[in-house]
């Protein structure tokens, strides 16, 4: 669940399959082939996925050039998870950090942030 929402929660880009012509990739090719990874290969409906976490959306930074850094931060409710409602920060960074500077495969690079009453601790 942690890499489908990761994907799609977190990309911009889009990809259309038009019926017996080859996939349509719409924007960050990079993006657009891990969203294609999880239709094909997962059979995962990025789509529906990305439908369903527009109500938890909290707060969308887009890809800079500049900052080469882009960041989502979503509400996670009980229902996903034992405990109380949080916030959790999906970023992605040119660089291989995340927000906290840890580095890529660190287990503190999930960017979990507990809030209170909804706003950032």
């Amino acid at each position: 669940a942690a890499l489908v929402r990761g994907i799609a929660w977190n990309a911009t880009g889009t990809v259309n399959y038009p019926e017996g012509k080859a996939p349509q990739f719409i924007g960050n090719r990079t993006e657009c082939a891990l969203l294609h990874l999880l239709k094909k290969d997962l059979d995962v409906n990025f789509v529906s996925e990305r439908k369903s976490a527009e109500q938890r959306l909290f707060y969308r930074e887009n890809f800079s050039s500049d900052r080469k850094r882009m960041t989502t931060v979503y509400v996670v409710t009980k229902t996903d998870e034992d405990g109380p409602n949080f916030l959790k920060e999906l970023a992605k960074d040119a660089e291989g950090a995340d927000a906290d500077g840890a580095e890529d495969g660190d287990e503190a690079a999930a960017g979990e942030q507990e809030a209170a009453g909804g706003g950032a601790a």
